[in-house]
Protein backbone atom coordinates (compact mmCIF):
# COMPACT_ATOMS: atom_id res chain seq x y z
CA UNK A 1 0.00 0.00 0.00
CA UNK A 2 1.30 3.40 -0.83
CA UNK A 3 -0.08 6.86 -0.31
CA UNK A 4 0.48 10.45 -2.07
CA UNK A 5 -0.30 13.68 -1.91
CA UNK A 6 0.10 15.60 -5.50
CA UNK A 7 -0.83 19.16 -6.59
CA UNK A 8 -1.03 19.13 -10.32
CA UNK A 9 -0.32 22.41 -12.57
CA UNK A 10 -1.49 23.62 -15.49
CA UNK A 11 -4.87 24.03 -17.64
CA UNK A 12 -6.32 21.38 -15.07
CA UNK A 13 -9.65 23.48 -14.04
CA UNK A 14 -12.63 23.93 -16.07
CA UNK A 15 -11.32 21.56 -18.49
CA UNK A 16 -12.89 17.82 -16.88
CA UNK A 17 -9.21 16.85 -15.35
CA UNK A 18 -10.94 15.80 -11.74
CA UNK A 19 -13.35 13.60 -13.44
CA UNK A 20 -10.77 11.83 -16.14
CA UNK A 21 -8.51 11.61 -12.62
CA UNK A 22 -11.24 10.00 -10.69
CA UNK A 23 -12.10 7.57 -13.83
CA UNK A 24 -8.22 6.06 -13.86
CA UNK A 25 -8.15 5.88 -10.16
CA UNK A 26 -11.38 3.97 -9.83
CA UNK A 27 -10.25 1.69 -12.91
CA UNK A 28 -6.94 0.76 -11.27
CA UNK A 29 -8.63 0.55 -7.40
CA UNK A 30 -7.23 3.76 -6.27
CA UNK A 31 -9.00 5.22 -3.64
CA UNK A 32 -8.84 8.81 -1.66
CA UNK A 33 -9.57 11.89 -3.83
CA UNK A 34 -9.00 14.94 -6.36
CA UNK A 35 -10.58 18.76 -5.68
CA UNK A 36 -9.85 21.96 -7.04
CA UNK A 37 -7.76 24.94 -5.79
CA UNK A 38 -8.19 28.61 -5.45
CA UNK A 39 -4.78 29.03 -7.05
CA UNK A 40 -6.04 26.89 -10.22
CA UNK A 41 -4.38 23.74 -9.26
CA UNK A 42 -5.31 20.43 -8.47
CA UNK A 43 -4.92 18.58 -5.30
CA UNK A 44 -5.20 14.71 -5.53
CA UNK A 45 -4.67 12.54 -2.39
CA UNK A 46 -4.53 8.65 -3.21
CA UNK A 47 -3.72 5.46 -1.90
CA UNK A 48 -3.47 1.93 -3.47
CA UNK A 49 -1.20 -0.99 -4.96
CA UNK A 50 -0.96 1.31 -8.41
CA UNK A 51 -0.48 4.38 -7.25
CA UNK A 52 2.87 4.67 -9.85
CA UNK A 53 0.65 3.76 -12.72
CA UNK A 54 -1.69 6.05 -11.63
CA UNK A 55 0.61 8.62 -11.57
CA UNK A 56 1.59 8.18 -15.07
CA UNK A 57 -1.94 8.07 -16.34
CA UNK A 58 -2.92 11.63 -14.95
CA UNK A 59 -0.28 13.30 -16.34
CA UNK A 60 -2.20 14.10 -19.27
CA UNK A 61 -1.94 16.22 -22.18
CA UNK A 62 -4.63 15.92 -24.24
CA UNK A 63 -6.39 19.30 -25.00
CA UNK A 64 -8.49 20.88 -23.62
CA UNK A 65 -6.39 19.43 -20.37
CA UNK A 66 -2.67 20.30 -20.18
CA UNK A 67 -0.77 18.65 -17.08
CA UNK A 68 2.81 21.26 -17.00
CA UNK A 69 3.96 19.53 -13.24
CA UNK A 70 2.80 17.02 -11.06
CA UNK A 71 4.53 17.80 -7.09
CA UNK A 72 4.19 14.71 -5.53
CA UNK A 73 5.08 14.02 -1.33
CA UNK A 74 4.92 10.77 0.09
CA UNK A 75 2.30 10.05 3.08
CA UNK A 76 1.67 6.93 5.41
CA UNK A 77 -1.20 5.23 4.26
CA UNK A 78 -3.70 5.37 6.69
CA UNK A 79 -6.72 3.23 4.80
CA UNK A 80 -9.58 6.10 5.56
CA UNK A 81 -10.79 6.29 2.05
CA UNK A 82 -13.46 3.44 0.84
CA UNK A 83 -13.47 4.87 -2.70
CA UNK A 84 -12.18 7.48 -4.76
CA UNK A 85 -14.67 10.87 -4.92
CA UNK A 86 -14.28 14.24 -6.51
CA UNK A 87 -14.67 17.05 -3.40
CA UNK A 88 -17.34 19.67 -5.29
CA UNK A 89 -17.18 23.63 -4.09
CA UNK A 90 -20.66 24.71 -4.38
CA UNK A 91 -23.12 23.87 -6.92
CA UNK A 92 -22.69 27.47 -8.62
CA UNK A 93 -19.37 26.78 -8.65
CA UNK A 94 -19.51 23.63 -10.18
CA UNK A 95 -22.54 24.57 -12.47
CA UNK A 96 -20.27 27.65 -13.73
CA UNK A 97 -17.58 24.87 -14.11
CA UNK A 98 -19.50 22.07 -15.77
CA UNK A 99 -21.19 24.81 -18.34
CA UNK A 100 -17.49 26.43 -18.94
CA UNK A 101 -16.26 22.70 -19.42
CA UNK A 102 -19.31 21.75 -21.89
CA UNK A 103 -18.89 25.09 -23.62
CA UNK A 104 -14.90 24.34 -24.47
CA UNK A 105 -15.33 20.72 -25.17
CA UNK A 106 -18.08 21.68 -27.51
CA UNK A 107 -15.93 24.47 -29.05
CA UNK A 108 -13.00 21.45 -29.57
CA UNK A 109 -15.77 19.73 -31.07
CA UNK A 110 -16.66 22.35 -33.73
CA UNK A 111 -12.71 22.83 -34.53
CA UNK A 112 -12.36 19.37 -35.12
CA UNK A 113 -15.06 19.55 -37.52
CA UNK A 114 -14.08 22.65 -39.47
CA UNK A 115 -10.68 21.05 -39.29
CA UNK A 116 -12.31 17.19 -40.71
CA UNK A 117 -14.36 19.91 -43.56
CA UNK A 118 -11.08 21.69 -44.36
CA UNK A 119 -9.76 18.16 -44.86
CA UNK A 120 -12.57 17.01 -47.08
CA UNK A 121 -12.05 20.20 -49.00
CA UNK A 122 -8.75 19.46 -49.44
CA UNK A 123 -9.19 15.87 -49.97
CA UNK A 124 -11.71 17.10 -52.79
CA UNK A 125 -9.40 19.18 -54.39
CA UNK A 126 -7.02 16.67 -54.60
CA UNK A 127 -9.54 14.23 -56.27
CA UNK A 128 -10.48 17.27 -58.82
CA UNK A 129 -6.49 17.45 -59.66
CA UNK A 130 -6.04 13.80 -59.51
CA UNK A 131 -9.00 13.64 -62.15
CA UNK A 132 -7.30 16.62 -64.23
CA UNK A 133 -4.38 14.74 -64.42
CA UNK A 134 -5.91 11.92 -65.55
CA UNK A 135 -7.52 13.44 -67.82
CA UNK A 136 -4.51 14.95 -69.12
CA UNK A 137 -2.72 11.54 -68.87
CA UNK A 138 -5.92 10.57 -71.57
CA UNK A 139 -5.17 13.18 -74.05
CA UNK A 140 -1.46 12.57 -73.67
CA UNK A 141 -2.32 8.87 -74.70
CA UNK A 142 -4.80 9.47 -77.59
CA UNK A 143 -2.19 11.64 -78.87
CA UNK A 144 0.17 9.03 -78.38
CA UNK A 145 -1.81 6.56 -80.15
CA UNK A 146 -2.45 8.59 -82.79
CA UNK A 147 1.18 9.04 -83.88
CA UNK A 148 1.54 5.65 -83.35
CA UNK A 149 -0.86 5.26 -86.08
CA UNK A 150 1.12 7.64 -88.41
CA UNK A 151 3.86 6.14 -87.79
CA UNK A 152 2.34 2.59 -88.39
CA UNK A 153 0.70 4.13 -91.63
CA UNK A 154 3.91 5.92 -92.83
CA UNK A 155 5.87 2.29 -92.12
CA UNK A 156 3.55 0.82 -94.38
CA UNK A 157 4.03 3.16 -96.88
CA UNK A 158 7.65 2.99 -96.58
CA UNK A 159 7.02 -0.37 -96.77
CA UNK A 160 4.98 -0.43 -100.01
CA UNK A 161 8.08 1.44 -101.32
CA UNK A 162 10.54 -0.96 -100.73
CA UNK A 163 8.54 -3.60 -102.75
CA UNK A 164 8.11 -1.33 -105.71
CA UNK A 165 12.03 -0.48 -105.47
CA UNK A 166 12.24 -4.44 -105.56
CA UNK A 167 10.04 -4.81 -108.10
CA UNK A 168 12.09 -2.46 -110.31
CA UNK A 169 15.35 -3.89 -109.45
CA UNK A 170 14.08 -7.72 -110.06
CA UNK A 171 12.79 -5.79 -113.35
CA UNK A 172 16.16 -3.92 -114.43
CA UNK A 173 17.47 -7.33 -113.45
CA UNK A 174 15.63 -9.26 -116.06
CA UNK A 175 16.58 -6.62 -118.25
CA UNK A 176 19.69 -6.94 -118.01
CA UNK A 177 19.54 -10.55 -118.54
CA UNK A 178 18.05 -10.57 -121.54
CA UNK A 179 20.37 -7.41 -122.87
CA UNK A 180 23.34 -9.89 -122.23
CA UNK A 181 21.97 -12.62 -123.58
CA UNK A 182 20.78 -10.27 -126.89
CA UNK A 183 24.63 -9.39 -126.66
CA UNK A 184 25.76 -12.41 -126.68
CA UNK A 185 23.73 -13.32 -129.83
CA UNK A 186 25.16 -10.49 -131.48
CA UNK A 187 28.25 -11.18 -130.62
CA UNK A 188 28.18 -14.48 -132.13
CA UNK A 189 26.49 -13.09 -135.18
CA UNK A 190 29.35 -10.52 -135.66
CA UNK A 191 32.31 -13.10 -135.21
CA UNK A 192 30.38 -15.46 -137.30
CA UNK A 193 30.22 -12.79 -139.83
CA UNK A 194 33.91 -11.37 -139.37
CA UNK A 195 34.99 -15.07 -140.18
CA UNK A 196 33.33 -15.15 -142.66
CA UNK A 197 34.42 -11.78 -144.37
CA UNK A 198 37.47 -13.32 -143.79
CA UNK A 199 37.07 -16.03 -145.52
CA UNK A 200 35.88 -13.98 -148.55
CA UNK A 201 38.64 -11.73 -148.77
CA UNK A 202 40.70 -14.61 -148.42
CA UNK A 203 39.75 -16.02 -151.90
CA UNK A 204 39.47 -12.24 -153.08
CA UNK A 205 43.53 -11.95 -152.01
CA UNK A 206 44.42 -15.59 -153.60
CA UNK A 207 42.41 -14.46 -156.87
CA UNK A 208 44.15 -11.26 -157.26
CA UNK A 209 47.40 -13.14 -156.24
CA UNK A 210 46.41 -15.58 -158.80
CA UNK A 211 45.71 -12.95 -161.78
CA UNK A 212 48.74 -11.29 -160.80
CA UNK A 213 51.24 -14.31 -161.17
CA UNK A 214 49.10 -14.95 -164.54
CA UNK A 215 50.37 -11.79 -165.89
CA UNK A 216 53.94 -11.56 -164.73
CA UNK A 217 54.07 -14.81 -165.78
CA UNK A 218 52.85 -13.38 -169.42
CA UNK A 219 55.37 -10.50 -169.26
CA UNK A 220 58.19 -12.17 -168.34
CA UNK A 221 57.47 -14.48 -172.07
CA UNK A 222 57.17 -11.50 -173.99
CA UNK A 223 60.43 -10.33 -172.67
CA UNK A 224 61.80 -13.54 -172.77
CA UNK A 225 62.40 -14.24 -168.96
CA UNK A 226 62.40 -17.71 -167.87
Amino acid sequence: MRRVRAIVSGNVQRVGYRFRVATIARLLGVKGYVKNLEDGNVEIVAEGEEISRFLDEIKIRKPPIYVEDISISEEQPTGEFRTFKIVTGSLEEEMVEGFGTGAMYLELLLDGQNKLLEGQNKLLEGQNKLLEGQEKLLEGQEKLLEKQEKLIEGQEKLIEGQEKILKSQERLLEGQEKLKDELSGMRSEVVSELKSMRGDLRSVFDERLRRLEEDMAKVKARLGVS
